[in-house]
């Protein structure tokens, strides 16, 4: 696994260092030349890191997975309060990435009570391909259906409105984004646990369910209720043109939340095939109609363009876990 995940950090460097001329010539940004081939680098920081650590994730031990997260973040964020108070400039937050990816993978080896060796075994590499070419995949799926929409809107209106449905999906997207914090990194591993246990697998799973919508329901019809009030005391007047977005990524952001508990259900049960070409749909929808929507109605039409896709999939999901 730790031969198969160098092997994956340096084919994604080498892919992200040769796209970013195009990257940089699509925006018109110069910068994103260089800074993005600087950000490849972390791919190969974390394709070294001590695969030893995903072991404390599947024997729900967090105490030194929090304490890795909690040493990196922490000098993260110092690295680039120093760097941005000398550099003032982009160079300040890219630095501070590589950073903290490079703290990381240097801890996973500390922390962490064994470390990998150099050793490949051609019927496990395959093995642990086949089970995981769908959840990378579904990773590549993943990020395209949540970052397509800030792509399109950074080319087709421009920064001011990128600004605005940025921060319309950070509070839309709350819940769901506290929930994942919390509860993600649990929800997988106890999953792959009773997965042998049709039963335990259901009551599991609907326990996990009922707390998670007791928690966003309430949350995410609260950010509705209170959309002017967040844009306009939060952050200005001049954030209210956000506002419209907001409504309509509430929506998403519940859905969003839901999704935590029914996605890591088709991994843990072997089915990730299941999980990718339902993706794979969800972003040839999105991809149908955010164009025409996005050029006719802004960021309002985006956000409708990434909801309906998103409410679509859940209902299906469910469908499919019944």
């Amino acid at each position: 696994a730790w031969v198969l995940s160098i092997i994956r950090g340096l084919l994604l460097f080498a892919l992200l260092y040769f796209l970013s001329p195009l990257i940089s010539s699509f925006y018109g940004e110069d910068v994103l030349n260089l800074g993005l081939k600087v950000l490849a680098i972390v791919f190969i920081f974390d394709g070294f890191s001590n695969t030893y650590m995903v072991l404390y994730q599947k024997n729900i031990d967090f105490k030194k997975i929090a304490l890795l997260n909690l040493i990196t973040e922490f000098l993260g964020i110092v690295a680039v309060i120093i760097l941005a108070y000398y550099l003032r400039n982009i160079w300040a937050l890219l630095f501070g990435v590589l950073f903290s990816s490079l703290t990381r993978m240097l801890l996973s080896y500390k922390i962490a009570e064994k470390n990998p060796r150099f050793s490949f075994d051609k019927k496990l590499a395959w093995e642990m391909f086949h089970y995981s070419k769908y959840l990378t995949g579904a990773g590549i799926l993943v990020f395209l259906t949540t970052r397509l929409d800030d792509g399109l809107i950074g080319k087709l209106l421009g920064m001011r409105e990128l600004g605005f449905y940025i921060n319309a999906y950070f509070f839309a997207n709350l819940p769901a984004t506290h929930i994942t914090a919390i509860l993600g990194p649990l929800i997988f591993p106890t999953y792959a646990y009773y997965s042998q246990d049709q039963e335990k697998m259901n009551q599991l799973f609907l326990r996990v369910l009922k707390v998670v919508s007791i928690i966003t329901i309430p949350a995410a019809f609260g950010i509705l209720a209170l959309s002017d009030e967040i844009a306009a005391v939060l952050l200005g007047e001049i954030w209210l043109p956000m506002v419209p977005a907001l409504k309509v990524l509430v929506f998403f952001g519940l859905f969003r939340s839901i999704g935590g508990c029914t996605g890591p259900l088709f991994k843990a049960m072997g089915k990730p095939k299941v999980l990718f070409w339902v993706l794979f749909w969800k972003l040839a929808i999105i991809a149908a109609i955010i164009y025409p929507l996005t050029v006719h109605y802004g960021i309002l039409g985006t956000a409708i363009a990434v909801t309906i896709p998103m409410t679509l999939e859940q209902f299906y999901l469910w469908a499919l876990i019944k």
